[in-house]
């Protein structure tokens, strides 16, 4: 295969890429600081909405999310408090997760890779392994979830900071109908896989994190944490072959138990979830929709062409 591609700023090199851009690597102090009080048994809806009130996305989005058609509430909710005692801490720290990684990347859409298909996947991975793991009797549904949106973080990544070399590499990815990382290993020299982990380490994620985004296309290895990772493998590929993919233009993962032939795979629990597929779809839609509302579209320069991106926009963390 020919490395060579058309000038974009960095080398065909990416493996430092992620350490190479200004800002990405902060995750914003408020959003962490709240998913820390969310976990910890003696905090108060009044104590988390008190933190929660210094962030304006993350506020923004608890009340239209409590808010939204999904939650069948009859009165309004008015107050961060009420919005925090309506969805619940688990929720809260989910869409924390989301609300920060949605706000650091975003862009323009391209022709292989489109930003609403991209989220919805994640979304949609992310509730699924949260329902997975509770119907399997795993404790850290709230890993599950963080683990299944931010599976392949990587990928938008490199459409957002390495855009020609990355569309080359999903142009050889569709001519050829399959997802295979080690494409991108040749002709970038790291894989999105590699890039979305380097992305949790500096953000200071959870182990169980790192090693479910850095294993979820594993062959034999499951990593230190089998369970989270092959409950994020299962869903991604789950989602896929529902029509919900990250990359729906170029192709599906490989079937998961296939590359975790160590792992049991309870087929009555994946089906009973599945079953519920369209209710799952529907509540990541919400999601993205109190995300979508909660600040202005924003605008973006790229070269010489200004873009005004929408649904999912936000102003850069700083």
């Amino acid at each position: 295969m020919d490395r060579q591609f058309p000038h974009t700023g960095y080398e065909a090199d990416l493996s430092g890429l992620v350490d190479s851009v200004p800002g990405l690597t902060c995750f914003p102090p408020v959003i962490q600081k709240a998913s820390r009080l969310a976990k910890e048994p003696q905090t108060s809806a009044s104590d988390l909405a008190a933190v929660i009130r210094d962030d304006p996305l993350l506020a923004a989005g608890i009340l239209r999310l409590a808010n939204s058609p999904p939650s069948g509430r009859a009165r309004r909710v008015s107050s961060l408090r009420e919005g925090v005692l309506a969805l619940g801490f688990s929720a809260i720290r989910s869409l924390g997760i989301v609300i920060a990684a949605v706000n650091m990347l975003r862009g323009a859409d391209s022709h292989l890779f489109r930003y609403g298909d991209f989220w919805m996947h994640s979304l949609c991975t992310a509730l699924l392994a949260q329902r997975l793991s509770r119907s399997i009797g795993i404790s850290a549904s709230d890993d599950a979830f963080a683990a299944g949106f931010l599976h392949d973080t990587g990928k938008a990544i490199l459409h957002q900071f390495a855009r020609d070399p990355f569309t080359h590499v999903l142009s050889v990815q569709h001519e050829r109908g399959v997802l295979d990382p080690e494409i991108e290993r040749r002709f970038l020299n790291t894989t999105h896989v590699q890039i979305g982990c380097r992305l949790a380490e500096k953000w200071h994620l959870p182990a169980c994190l790192c090693d479910a985004i850095d294993h979820h296309h594993g062959t034999s290895d499951a990593g230190p944490e089998p369970a989270i990772t092959a409950i994020c493998s299962i869903s991604d590929y789950l989602c896929s072959i529902r029509g919900v993919g990250s990359l729906p233009s170029v192709g599906c993962p490989p079937r998961p138990e296939l590359r975790f032939p160590n792992l049991p795979y309870d087929s009555k629990a994946v089906l009973a979830v599945e079953e519920k597929f369209a209710d799952i779809r529907n509540e990541a839609q919400a999601f993205l929709t109190a995300i979508q509302g909660a600040v202005p579209p924003a605008v973006q320069v790229e070269g010489s062409r200004v873009h005004t991106h929408s649904p999912l926009s936000w102003h850069r963390c700083t």
